[in-house]
């Protein structure tokens, strides 16, 4: 079910279970963990504040550029309703708690196929993580959002390069025919990716059978297993009860946890010197050049900081 808000505030007390957050109900999420969300969402946690973090607020602002770009290129296969900007929200129609924000639509002009349209920006530096697919979080969410539209495929396009510019520019008023022309001008070389994404009826079933055991975990007040990312552990700490002067009484499992956590540690530091032996060997055989290449086409650079590219594809 489609539903339009006059306002981002009106859009955000509707928003139930977003697509957004699907990654990291369901454990898939590098940058929030399922404990930290369900923090969040039983009321203990506030909703993190982005106002601050000029990426996310560029990002939102960049939208409408991505999605020219992305309508120009593509001009002869999809026609783009330009909806970016919009408080759109769409409902799952047998699970209403979850919810749906495209940032666009788009109408396929042979088939008359509708579809999702996702737009993201990122700096180059993260133009690995869009070699050859999205990012599986970027994939999660399209899955959500063609669960509640009922569509059978999406396009995640993204727009890589120096955002700042852009972003001030957009700040200073410079409309988005302009900010295009910048994207794409010699001296900031933005670049554009997108790749369409079917709809996977089989990830989207084990998709709402996990949000349904997260939402359990909601309702009854009992936190999901936390696992092994900075995100649960900072939650955990932030929800530490200060006023507690007695210790708790942990029971012999935390003796076997202990010892876990004790071997692990002396094997992270044996690791740690072979490590910096090996990248020492490396910079040796440099013979003093910044940069080098292998026979498998890996590139070894150091400096600042020390890196080694994937080899070519075409290499044994």
């Amino acid at each position: 079910m489609r539903h339009e808000f006059a306002t981002r505030e009106e859009w955000l007390a509707a928003r139930g279970l977003g697509a957004s957050d699907i990654a990291a109900a369901l454990g898939l999420s590098p940058y929030q963990s399922a404990y930290e969300l369900w923090a969040i969402r039983s009321k203990l946690l506030p909703e993190p504040d982005l106002s601050d973090r000029w990426t996310v607020q560029a990002g939102i602002a960049l939208e409408p550029v991505v999605e020219r770009w992305y309508a120009e290129e593509n001009a002869e296969l999809y026609e783009c309703d330009f909806s970016s900007g919009r408080h759109v929200l769409y409902t799952h129609d047998e699970y209403p708690w979850l919810t749906a924000s495209p940032d666009s639509m788009l109408v396929n002009r042979e088939t008359g196929e509708e579809g999702v349209l996702q737009l993201k920006t990122t700096s180059i530096w993260n133009a690995d993580a869009w070699v050859g697919g999205a990012p599986l979080i970027h994939q999660v969410q399209v899955q959500g959002e063609m669960a509640c539209t009922g569509l059978s495929f999406a396009v995640l396009a993204c727009m890589l390069g120096d955002l700042q510019p852009l972003y001030a520019a957009h700040l200073s008023g410079v409309p988005i025919e302009t900010l295009l022309d910048m994207a794409r001008s010699e001296h900031l070389q933005c670049e554009l990716r997108y790749y369409v994404v079917p709809r996977n009826e089989r990830f989207i079933e084990w998709m709402l059978a996990g949000l349904r055991t997260f939402l359990d975990h909601v309702e009854s007040g009992n936190p999901p297993a936390p696992d092994g990312s900075d995100s649960s552990y900072k939650t955990m700490v932030r929800l530490l009860d200060d006023t507690r002067e007695k210790p708790a009484e942990l029971n012999a499992t935390a003796d076997l946890l202990c010892e876990q956590y004790e071997e692990l540690l002396a094997e992270e530091r044996s690791i740690a010197i072979r490590k910096k032996a090996v990248r020492n060997s490396l910079v040796h055989m440099l013979d003093k050049s910044p940069k080098g290449t292998t026979p498998a086409g890996r590139r070894v650079s150091c400096g600042s900081k020390f890196t080694i590219s994937p080899p070519r594809k075409d290499s044994p």
